[in-house]
């Protein structure tokens, strides 16, 4: 049927508990001298009509409820417009609101019709049945209560939907920042820096070796024997040796520390992702902002720090090794060919292992 007034949409959830009755209980017959009463009801509107008819003439009210905002604020919007017109044998010539512009219609013992003119120039006709102001009341009373429902419920699962999201948000929260500290922990990038300037030092304390070998030379050179300096310079290889066992010191406390953050992770992982997978199927329609690797990838990627990590160490270790056993072998060489004592074997650096870096 075509409408008077335009309806807003009305929200798929409360189209069916906001659908009216048809047909209503007729009401007793209405004292003659008394108004009429019509009644139509529509999913989202009730238009009601108290008519007085009298030689010829008609006054009355048209009272137009129609359902207004959304979910969960709906709420009945209503309004009410005098008319005065005539009456010609059942068929009425109306003025609304004081308007010139007529609006036709017919009337009879059980329905009362009327052609309305809408916004758009078209004519819109409206049948109303008989009824009571009772009716119109029980009927007004039982919609209130129906858009109520309706919005206690949708305002219960707003609120369910928000404690679901809360919950969502802070299990991404915890894998976000599982993920932060498996795949860049604590200050990896930093301490390897350090590990690496503690390659240097040993590299400057083979410098200092290659000094003494140049003094070595120069006692030669001096008729001078040079094996006081040659059997001091052991001393020299050995702070080589002692700053390179430095740099394995220095992996322990802060590789390891980034490594033992790290190890935490991923040991909290699995209960972070089953979390955070229990409340995303709770709300599936939800998609975080970046998208959450499985723990899977999500391991995997943290075994890959940790053994880039370790290989690094002992890359650094290695260098030193080389550092250190060069030292030994100039002074040795030198000690050698002037036999100023007992030859000394390089000390070496040993490599370390992800497990000894974690340990505490």
């Amino acid at each position: 049927m075509a409408r008077f007034l335009k309806v807003r949409p009305l929200h798929a959830s409360l189209l069916a508990a906001v659908t009216l009755l048809t047909a209503l209980v007729p009401a007793p017959p209405a004292n003659a001298s008394g108004p009429q009463c019509y009644l139509v009801t529509y999913r989202a509107e009730v238009l009601f009509v108290e008519l007085t008819a009298s030689n010829g003439k008609v006054v009355g009210v048209w009272y137009d409820n129609t359902l207004s905002g959304a979910l969960p604020s709906l709420y009945v919007n209503s309004e009410s417009t005098d008319f005065v017109g005539r009456d010609s044998s059942g068929q009425l010539t109306l003025f609304f609101g004081g308007s010139s512009s007529a609006v036709f219609g017919s009337v009879n013992a059980d329905s009362l019709s009327l052609q309305r003119p809408q916004s758009d120039g078209s004519l819109s006709t409206f049948t109303l049945s008989k009824s009571s102001v009772a009716a119109y009341d029980q009927t007004l009373a039982k919609w209130h209560q129906e858009i109520s429902a309706a919005n206690g419920a949708a305002a219960a699962a707003a609120k369910k939907a928000a404690h679901l999201l809360n919950q969502l948000n802070a299990a991404i929260n915890k894998v976000d920042k599982d993920l932060s500290v498996i795949t860049s922990p604590g200050t990896l990038g930093i301490d390897e820096g350090v590990l690496s300037d503690d390659v240097g030092v040993v590299d400057d304390d083979l410098g200092v070796v290659e000094d003494d070998n140049q003094v070595f030379a120069n006692d030669i050179a001096a008729g001078s024997s040079p094996c006081g300096d040659i059997m001091s310079a052991y001393g020299d290889a050995h702070t080589a040796y002692t700053d390179g066992e430095s740099m394995v010191s220095d992996a322990k406390s802060g590789v390891g520390g980034d490594l033992r953050d790290e190890r935490g992770a991923m040991a909290a992982a699995p209960s972070d992702w089953a979390v955070y997978s229990r409340a995303q199927q709770a709300l599936p329609s939800y998609r975080p902002t970046r998208p959450i690797p499985s723990l899977k990838v999500a391991l995997t990627a943290g075994r890959r720090v940790t053994n880039g990590a370790v290989s690094q160490v002992n890359s650094d270790i290695r260098q030193a090794r080389r550092y250190v056993a060069k030292a030994y072998a100039i002074i040795n060489a030198a000690n050698g060919s002037h036999h100023c004592g007992a030859l000394e074997k390089a000390p070496t650096i040993g490599y370390i292992t992800a497990q000894w870096l974690v340990s505490a």
